[in-house]
C-alpha cells in the first residue's frame, strides 16, 4: 500500500501536469454587474438670448434706408415740351414760361420754383417777395407748396397765369393775387428813410389810399428814384401783387421795371 503510494507520488513528480489556463471568473448571476449604459450629457438650462448666440450665424441681409430725391411730389402729371415723353427738366423747357408774379420770362440759368398745385413758375426773387408780402402763398391758387425745380428732376408745365384786370371799384376782392390795374397818379410819397416809394392812385396819405409800392432793395430794378418820382401826374398800367397791410392798407407791390406795363 505504501509502495503504491510512493510510486504514485513519484509519478506525480515526473509527470506533473501543466497548470490549466486561468479563466476569468464569471459572476454567478448576470444581473450582478449592470449592463454598460450610453453616456449622456448633463442637462443644461439655456435662456432664449443664449440660444440666439449659439445659433449658426446667417449671412447678414443688407437693408437700405429710403432717401427721397429732390423734386416735385411723385404722382404729378408730367408733360414734356420736346415730345420725348421723359418728363425730365431741361432748361429749354422754360423757353416760353413766365414768372407768375412779375410776368417776365423765366431765366432757366437762375433758381426756378414751381407751385405743386397749379404748376405756375417763379424766380427766386419772386418767391422772396411772396414770402415777405403774401405769406408764401401762390398768386394763382394761394397754395403754400412752392418748391424748387431740381436739374434733371421731374418737370411739368401748367397753364399760363393771366392776372385779373381790376379797377378802383372792385380791387378789394383780389387781395393775395397778382392783378393788372390802370389809374392816374396824383402824387408819389417817399418813405422817411428815402428808400421806399408809394405811387398813389388816390390823393391820400401812404396808409389810406390804394398805391403801387416799391420797397428798398428793388428801387433800382424798378427804374430808380427819379423815374418813380416822375410818374406823378401820369396814368399808368401796372402788374403787381395786391395785399392789405394792417398798417399801410391796400398796396400793389412791384419789384421790376417790366411790371410797369404802360405809361401815358
Amino acid at each position: 500500500m505504501i509502495e503504491r503510494i510512493l510510486r504514485f507520488l513519484g509519478l506525480m513528480e515526473r509527470e506533473s501536469p501543466r497548470p490549466a489556463p486561468r479563466q476569468a471568473s464569471r459572476p454567478a448571476q448576470a444581473h450582478s454587474v449592470p449592463a454598460e449604459q450610453p453616456v449622456r450629457a448633463p442637462s443644461v438650462s439655456v435662456t432664449f438670448s443664449e440660444q440666439a448666440a449659439l445659433q449658426v450665424p446667417q449671412k447678414e441681409e443688407v437693408q437700405f434706408a429710403y432717401r427721397p430725391r429732390a423734386g416735385p411730389v411723385p404722382g404729378l402729371v408730367m408733360r414734356n415740351l420736346d415730345d420725348s415723353d421723359t418728363g425730365i427738366f431741361r432748361q429749354g423747357d422754360l423757353k416760353d414760361v413766365h414768372d407768375a408774379f412779375t410776368g417776365r420770362m423765366i431765366d432757366p440759368a437762375g433758381d426756378v420754383f414751381q407751385c405743386r398745385k397749379c404748376k405756375v413758375h417763379y424766380q427766386a426773387l419772386s418767391v422772396q417777395v411772396l414770402r415777405d408780402m403774401n405769406g408764401s402763398r401762390c398768386v394763382s391758387c394761394h397754395s403754400m407748396e412752392i418748391v424748387p425745380i431740381s436739374s434733371n428732376g421731374p418737370f411739368s408745365i401748367g397753364a399760363a397765369f393771366v392776372p385779373a384786370v381790376v379797377t378802383l371799384n372792385n380791387y378789394t376782392r383780389y387781395v393775395g393775387q397778382v392783378i393788372t390795374f390802370q389809374g392816374y397818379v396824383p402824387r408819389v410819397n417817399v418813405s422817411r428813410d428815402g428808400r421806399s416809394y408809394a405811387v398813389m392812385f388816390q390823393d391820400r396819405s401812404w396808409n389810406n389810399g390804394l398805391k403801387m409800392t416799391v420797397f428798398k432793395g428793388t428801387v433800382r430794378a424798378s427804374g430808380g428814384s427819379r423815374f418813380l418820382k416822375g410818374l406823378q401826374g401820369r396814368t399808368i398800367r401796372i402788374r403787381g401783387l395786391l395785399t392789405d397791410h394792417p398798417v399801410f392798407g391796400y398796396e400793389i407791390t412791384v419789384s421790376h421795371r417790366s411790371m410797369i406795363l404802360e405809361i401815358q
